[in-house]
């Protein structure tokens, strides 16, 4: 049954996705308005040596400036680009000044931006208009083959339709077709819509026509909702008034949905109200979110990386070459300098404005080198690979790309706890306050693999405890294959939490239909950790330093940090332990459990400290869910064995976690850890928070109550602290 309506739901992906894929909405395009020659560039403070391919520009003397002389009555232009022969180190400082009468003030100062393959200098000046000179200031030596300058066309935007879609669609219309006696899609799908209608009439005949009017708002407002986001999808619109109207007819769709459940006092199951809440939620996020890397966590890496997967032979069209560079915008701030802004603030300002600069850079190359070295860390960029295929052979432009990545991460990640805590008899409230907490939601709305681990621990963990709640049932064979395969699955994009597998071997005798069984299951966990360690240790072994995060900085060694480990064990073990009282404590949790990463701080001046209120409230629905959570019939006490093992490897798993980025990320000797994010620890709140509450626990509020209760609070505290941290800008 969860196979044949996972089947049913990825069919449903399919088809949408493809719908969505068949035009786009294009605006003005950039175009060349003049190719100037490198030999046109004045250098003053620097030395010009010609070079094969353009001319290396040196710092020497004085203030280095390259002076680019402009016609009387030039054209107007919008942006500057330098073309260069070889890559442009990382944070180097640019800039740009322009001047009418030849006197340069910080007013007519443009900052540069540098493009992702860093071989191209952009300098964004909307609107320049007969200026007679410009001046480059750039903070190092520097190759220049080419300058060009372009100018917006300022065409009418218009729709451009995709028919590349259709044959697709036509092909799975009708293999659907053919298989419906066997498969019953239709059936299925048919069922979905008509059992709403079923009970609205229903209502309707019992004279409650009150309630039958909410029923009928409330699933009114969530269809809107859903086809509106599609429709604005669909045609590539993205402005203030759009994202604003999808966030609050999302807020709409949520208040009606929970009114009318409390008053009919149907579907308010536990697992429905979590699925509903999360996709209502995260198809808004996957939405309003800029189209555009760093948004999350490291995620402009694992889009690469997932890219990299796709095409994993040649050269490939690849409009993501240019997104860093259009996803900082130059703009003036109070103190009258040009600075580059954040990605939601830039967003904010003028959302098309971003989803042109992306989709106009459509045709460019890149050739990518696969990572063939690891295939088993791309199991948590499945659902991404999967949609970048899909859409690249349909033909769609990068901004679909990046949004319908998001839904795939999102419909995933929501199915598998959707499909887990529906097997509970307590403790689908704990996983839904754990993974609808703002930063976990967020992250499942986002472009990378932390939602993969969540979810199938996640699943993992709901299946065994559920094992474990049916007293009288033996674990059967394909029961321990679905727990085995979900969290080898989850140790997939980080195999260093293959730890979480310990508590399987320590799982009751009692519960196997034989002690040979028994034996055999623990010879399997053994054998999947093996598999796991090899994946992560052989690597290490032949190249130790692959694992450096240089990020960290350049006192980073990975072979030079396990050897100073080693000769300090004791040290090290004081370290680890001072930093992870710090981590794990209380009041670090408002830090992590609402941040939406690079989409705004949590404290700011228009903010202030809305964390404290946002993350207060998240762990407070987190510890009562921990603690009331629990029924008379959920055979909590004959899980004791599990549950201290499960407590012991959690600390285990957090130890490694941290002793992996003191490896990897920390300068040799440093007396504390680095880079240990507290994301690493949302796949292990669900076993931590669920056994750690003391048995003898049984909650006897009625279950509408409680339903109401916690996810009412979850949605209201996700989408204020949204609403705050960012839609607040669209204003």
């Amino acid at each position: 049954m969860f196979w044949k309506k996972a089947a049913y739901i990825a069919v449903s992906v399919l088809l949408v996705f493809t719908l969505l894929s068949l035009c786009s909405y294009r605006g003005d395009t950039l175009q060349a308005v003049s190719e100037k020659a490198v030999t046109e560039l004045q250098a003053n403070g620097y030395t010009a040596e010609p070079v094969e391919g353009g001319i290396r520009y040196t710092p020497s003397e004085g203030e280095p400036l390259l002076v680019l002389p402009m016609q009387a009555g030039s054209e107007r232009f919008d942006l500057l680009r330098l073309t260069l022969c070889e890559p442009i180190g990382k944070g180097t400082p640019i800039s740009m000044y322009f001047t009418y009468d030849g006197n340069y003030t910080e007013e007519n100062k443009v900052t540069g931006a540098i493009s992702a393959d860093r071989k191209s200098v952009y300098f964004i000046a909307e609107g320049l208009d007969n200026c007679t000179e410009v001046r480059l200031q750039i903070g190092g030596a520097v190759t220049v083959s080419s300058v060009s300058l372009d100018a917006y066309s300022g065409n009418t935007p218009s729709l451009q339709f995709n028919w590349l879609g259709m044959p697709i669609l036509a092909v799975t219309v009708a293999v659907l077709c053919l298989t419906e006696r066997k498969f019953a899609y239709f059936a299925w799908l048919r069922t979905s819509v008509t059992r709403p209608i079923s009970e609205w009439r229903r209502l309707m005949q019992t004279q409650r026509k009150a309630l039958a009017v909410l029923y009928a708002a409330a699933w009114g407002i969530t269809l809107l909702s859903f086809l509106g986001i599609a429709v604005l999808i669909f045609f590539g619109i993205y402005t203030n008034i759009t994202i604003l109207t999808a966030f609050f007819i999302t807020v709409a769709a949520i208040i009606l949905q929970l009114a009318v459940r409390i008053l009919s006092g149907s579907g308010m199951e536990a697992p429905t109200l979590f699925l509903l809440i999360a996709i209502l939620i995260g198809v808004m996020f996957c939405y309003t979110m800029p189209p555009s890397s760093w948004v999350a966590w490291d995620d402009e890496t694992h889009f690469r990386n997932a890219y990299d997967w796709t095409h994993l032979f040649g050269v490939r069209p690849y409009s993501q070459r240019e997104l860093l560079t259009f996803s900082l915008f130059p703009e003036v701030n109070e103190a009258g300098e040009t600075v580059l802004v954040t990605y939601s603030e830039s967003y904010s300002s003028n959302p098309m404005r971003l989803i042109h600069a992306l989709t106009q850079n459509e045709g460019l190359t890149e050739s990518y080198t696969a990572w063939v070295r690891n295939p088993y860390t791309a199991f948590g960029y499945l659902p991404m690979i999967a949609t970048i295929g899909l859409l690249s052979l349909i033909g769609a432009d990068i901004v679909k790309t990046v949004i319908l990545c998001r839904i795939a991460n999102l419909i995933v990640f929501a199915c598998l706890i959707f499909f887990g805590i529906r097997k509970l008899k307590s403790g689908a409230y704990l996983f839904s306050a754990v993974c609808l907490m703002p930063s976990v939601l967020f992250l499942a709305c986002s472009n990378n693999y932390d939602f993969w681990i969540t979810a199938w621990f996640a699943y993992g963990f709901a299946y065994l405890i559920s094992e474990f709640q049916q007293t009288d049932k033996k674990l059967g064979r394909l029961d321990l294959i679905k727990i085995l395969l979900a969290f080898f699955l989850a140790c997939g994009p980080k195999a260093l939490y293959c730890a979480m597998l310990l508590p399987l071997f320590f799982l009751k005798k009692s519960k196997f239909e034989s002690a040979k069984h028994a034996k055999r299951f623990r010879i399997w966990v053994a054998a999947t950790i093996g598999v796991i360690l090899a994946t992560l240790v052989v690597p290490a072994l032949f190249a130790p330093d692959m694992y450096t995060d240089n990020r960290g900085g350049s006192d980073v060694s990975s072979g030079g940090q396990i050897a100073n480990i080693l000769s300090n064990p004791f040290r090290y073990a004081g370290v680890l332990l001072k930093f992870l009282s710090e981590y794990m404590s209380f009041p670090n949790f408002g830090r992590w459990s609402t941040s939406y990463a690079y989409l705004g701080g949590m404290v700011n001046a228009s903010t202030g400290n809305t964390h404290l209120i946002f993350g207060s409230v998240a762990a407070f629905m987190l510890l009562y869910c921990t603690f009331t959570d629990r029924r008379h019939d959920d055979a909590y006490h004959t899980m004791q064995g599990l549950r201290w093992i499960t407590l012991l490897t959690c600390f285990i798993q957090i130890s490694l976690v941290a002793t992996s980025m003191y490896v990897g990320f920390t300068p040799v000797g440093n007396p504390t850890i680095n880079g240990c994010q507290f994301r690493y620890l949302f796949p292990l709140l669900i076993p931590i928070c669920f056994f750690l509450a003391p048995k003898g626990i049984h909650t006897e509020i009625k279950p509408k109550w409680q339903n109401l209760f916690v996810f009412g609070a979850l949605a209201v505290n996700i989408l204020a602290s949204f609403y705050v941290v960012y839609i607040h800008q669209f204003w």
